[in-house]
């Protein structure tokens, strides 16, 4: 069997596989070796992976006809578990983030530093990966190649996930300010510390963890990353645990204790932290029962796809009133909920097909929309803000709003059944337009699609208008109440 055979039987391999099995033939290793170089050179239709740099010398061949084919990135997917490449710990994190995750959480999960010697800078992985088709990036966030995406793990719904992991953001925060461990006002997010990104980074001054200097005393630092998934395992921990060695191995390294914070981890994952030293935690564990109970609740109400079983919103108010306690100064963990009521006010106004977090898709574009209604003559478009009342919508954001939206119409208009509907886009705000957005607002004139904006004010008249009492009971108490 030579080379061709094997990649044609089993597909796009690494170089250390295929010699195994030239050996087996009766080939001596110098033979074996000389004739794998010699198959990349040949000029031939067999190839060699350039745009990845695999450890201990690897080489990733593959016939031509099989490049970027589903067992292509199958069988690549592979070869960074066998040789531990970097590049399984970035896989492994958007896949468990439902396929797409944003770039500051890119950067954490990936397990690369920014710069540190003899390490792949973040980077660098980054453009390897973007080069073979494995991953895209558009508008801040990275998604991932549709082929080796799997279910198994996750939410179907990633903005379910990625809202579980800035709850327990600030939750993890408040608990450690409140407890005297980290700074009261030096918390970042998404902050860097010797050179890698982690989900929470703050200064210290635990007996532990300072270091005197003369009269000047340093404080270490708490660093902590969150996976808020269930059945967290040994992949899924392999990149906190790199960044956790590596930050330790450091020459004069700063004192810091790092705490990694899930859902639930299996046994075997459990006893690797241990093994490891390292401060691993549940909700459970951490913040008790009641915060694990929450959380449940949280991401079931969240999972809620059918209007109707959000008919009694008593749920949601016990959920906001908890929710409202612990929330930061970004505003950002309503903003989910207020694409529910969004999706609920909608529901009691339109007849037809209404559907919340909506994905979209062409070659070229990629969207989510917060709540779409189809009906039969009609395409309704809401883009739903929610903010604090002093933090205005500006041009900027407008302008952004716009330039998707016209993508979005081409997208709509390109299928058939949608040539006689009429296309409307609606931008609701808890807030306010600043005179910047109203001006933008004030000048559009687009003859195809029709365009409105809401301010929270607007938007409890109108809800109002429809008798909608629960409902402005909500929007009053949680999102216009401040």
């Amino acid at each position: 069997m030579n080379i061709r055979e094997i990649l044609s039987q089993k597909g796009p391999c690494l170089s250390s596989n295929i010699k195994k099995d030239l050996l087996k033939n009766g080939l001596k290793d110098e033979a074996v070796r000389q004739q794998i170089s010699r198959a990349t050179r040949a000029g031939g239709d067999i190839y060699s992976l350039e745009n990845i740099q695999f450890p201990k010398n690897e080489y990733f061949l593959f016939l031509k006809d099989q490049y970027k084919s589903p067992l292509f990135y199958t069988n690549l997917i592979k070869a960074f578990k066998t040789t531990s490449s970097i590049h399984k710990c970035i896989i492994s994190g958007i896949n468990n983030f439902g396929g797409c995750v944003t770039i500051e959480k890119l950067k954490v999960l990936s397990g690369c530093p920014k710069s540190r010697k003899n390490k792949k800078p973040y980077e660098q992985v980054i453009r390897e990966l973007q080069a073979v088709g494995l991953i895209e990036i558009q508008n801040k966030l990275c998604f991932l190649q549709e082929y080796v995406f799997s279910y198994s793990k996750i939410y179907k719904d990633n903005n379910i996930i990625l809202y579980l992991n800035d709850l327990l953001q600030e939750m993890l925060a408040l608990w450690l300010k409140n407890n005297s461990i980290a700074s009261y006002n030096a918390i970042s997010f998404y902050g860097d510390f010797c050179s890698y990104h982690w989900d929470l980074v703050s200064p210290s001054y635990l007996l532990p963890l300072i270091k005197n200097k003369g009269e000047k005393i340093n404080p270490g630092f708490i660093v902590a990353d969150i996976i808020p998934q269930f059945d967290i395992d040994d992949d899924d921990v392999d990149y906190f645990i790199r960044k956790v060695e590596s930050c330790f191995l450091e020459k004069n390294s700063v004192p810091f204790l790092p705490i990694l914070l899930g859902y639930k981890f299996k046994d075997s994952t459990w006893k690797l932290l241990k093994k490891r030293n390292i401060l691993a935690a549940t909700v459970y564990n951490f913040f008790g029962e009641e915060i694990e109970k929450l959380l449940t609740n949280i991401s079931k109400f969240l999972q809620i796809k059918n209007v109707r079983e959000l008919d009694n919103l008593d749920n949601l108010n016990e959920i906001l009133k908890t929710v409202s306690k612990i929330e930061g100064p970004t505003n950002n963990l309503r903003s989910i909920f207020f694409e529910v009521l969004v999706y609920v006010i909608t529901s009691k106004v339109f007849s037809g097909q209404i559907e919340l977090h909506k994905k979209i898709k062409n070659v070229n574009f990629r969207a989510e929309i917060d709540v779409l209604i189809t009906t039969s003559n009609e395409i309704i478009v809401y883009e739903c803000k929610a903010k604090k009342s002093k933090q205005l919508i500006t041009g900027e954001e407008v302008e952004k709003w716009i330039n998707k939206i016209a993508s979005i119409y081409s997208y709509f208009k390109s299928i058939d059944e949608n040539s006689n509907r009429k296309i409307s886009f609606y931008f609701w705000t808890t807030s306010d337009f600043d005179d910047s957005a109203n001006k933008i607002f004030s000048k559009i004139n687009v003859g195809k699609y029709r365009i409105e904006k809401k301010n929270g004010n607007e938007i409890l008249d109108f809800t109002k208008s429809k008798n909608l009492e629960e409902i402005c009971g909500i929007l009053k108490q949680y999102f216009l109440n401040e």
